[in-house]
């Protein structure tokens, strides 16, 4: 376990396991390792470590391996991991660690596993796992964080194994797990607070084979699972709503070739609109449905309007489940009209009304209505031009160019009054310089 120094392990057995079981903070545990520049693996499991301070490890730049599992460590100081370069595994499970210190794993580059599990982690900061390029194993589980940000796993592209299972996270976003192209096997499950996936988090996911989400509170699966090349999808114990975003599903259970876990003899319906289909099979619930695709019922024809008036822009739309309404203005701000108890993925982080950077837009004369229809209020020249009306369920979507034009003869009659008033303005300017040449003449 020391490396080079078997003859301390040998003459000083005892000692060493006595030594151990100390406070890692100690005086004479750090002089065991100080001398040991060779040491490469390091097991200090199931003893009753507290806290590592600054610099603890900082005379063994070889270590790749260091087991510090099964301790007490409440306390982490911030430059306690230094100066490991060479470290390729490390094992922090089973502490009590509630934050991980900015820049705690700041030289660990070449880390490939890391396990921070059973631990009481509230939060996890930005760039705890930014500093390892080349992890391929990571093991959050059991703590108590609620939330994982979008850019958590940013610069961790080979990650292959990740485990988020037994905490507080409520949701899970597409830019969550975007970075990880090389993700093999993922498990996120006996997580109660866990309702929402976005449905697109699994796009460009090429080599995963293996997802466990069992255990969760979701209601809908992500529709991006259709895309993978799975072996195993572990379903299990959640509450699965039957309704149109879910129809999918029954098809494709019947086409993959993935083993499902539980078998659909034992997959039961959780919510559903219709109160007498809670805990039916979901799989013939599924199939039963009527659902339809999007489609434009009526739209607001082109129509020439006259200025400082009010006008509503309509696009009635039909399909099951409603579809979501988009509308892009010739200003360039989108406004997003979600139906009432619909779950769609689509646009629900966007703000209600967006510019193309996504930066919220506040202004006083364009209006979203109830019914997804637009109003422009006290209508100008600025206002002209084509709103796109764009419809979207979870089996189609459809698009419409909706004009809009002032009056021609306005426009003319304004034209006419720009021209005339340029015309008295170069008059009088005209007329000015006339004057003042005349009064420069008389002076003389």
């Amino acid at each position: 376990m020391l490396g080079d120094c078997s003859d301390i392990v040998s003459e000083n057995s005892q000692r060493l396991q006595n030594i151990l079981t100390e406070d890692a903070g100690s005086p004479s545990l750090r002089q065991v390792f100080q001398s040991l520049w060779n040491l490469e693996q390091l097991d200090l499991s199931y003893n009753k470590i507290t806290m590592l301070d600054n610099y603890f490890f900082l005379p063994n730049k070889k270590l790749t391996h260091l087991y510090l599992n099964n301790n007490n460590i409440a306390h982490l100081a911030k430059q306690a991991l230094v100066n490991m370069n060479l470290l390729k595994h490390l094992d922090l499970s089973y502490n009590s660690i509630k934050t991980l210190p900015s820049q705690l794993f700041q030289s660990m580059d070449q880390i490939e596993y890391l396990n921070i599990s059973h631990n009481v982690i509230v939060s996890v900061i930005n760039d705890s796992f930014s500093y390892m390029p080349h992890l391929k194993y990571l093991d959050v589980s059991s703590n108590v964080f609620t939330q994982l940000s979008d850019t958590t796993f940013s610069n961790n592209k080979k990650i292959e194994f990740l485990r988020i299972e037994n905490t507080n996270i409520q949701n899970m976003k597409t830019e969550l797990l975007e970075p990880l192209t090389n993700l093999v096997d993922l498990s996120v499950s006996y997580n109660p607070q866990l309702s929402d996936i976005d449905s697109e988090i699994f796009y460009h996911k090429p080599k995963l084979r293996n997802i466990n989400l069992g255990h969760n509170a979701l209601t809908r699966l992500p529709h991006s699972v259709t895309g993978l090349n799975l072996s195993l999808l572990d379903i299990s114990e959640n509450l699965w709503t039957c309704d149109c975003h879910m129809a999918w599903f029954a098809e494709w259970w019947s086409q993959n070739k993935a083993k499902i876990i539980p078998d659909k003899h034992v997959l039961f319906c959780k919510k559903t609109i219709y109160p007498d289909l809670i805990n039916s099979a979901m799989i013939p619930t599924l199939r039963a449905l009527n659902c339809t695709p999007a489609e434009i019922t009526y739209f607001t024809a082109t129509t020439y309007y006259l200025p400082q008036q009010n006008i509503t822009l309509d696009c009635v739309v039909s399909g099951e489940p409603t579809p979501t309404i988009t509308w892009l203005t010739p200003q360039g701000w989108t406004f997003h009209w979600i139906p009432e108890y619909s779950v769609s993925p689509l646009f629900k982080h966007h703000p209600v009304i967006h510019d193309v950077n996504m930066n919220p837009v506040h202004q006083s004369h364009l209006f979203l209505l109830h019914n997804g229809s637009l109003l422009i209020s006290q209508f100008n020249r600025e206002d002209r031009g084509n709103y796109s009306c764009f419809i979207s369920n979870t089996f189609s979507n459809r698009t419409r160019l909706i004009p809009v034009k002032m009056d021609p003869v306005i426009i003319y009659y304004v034209k006419m009054e720009s021209i005339a008033f340029g015309t008295l303005c170069a008059f009088i300017f005209l007329m000015m310089t006339l004057f003042i040449q005349l009064i420069i003449h008389c002076c003389k």
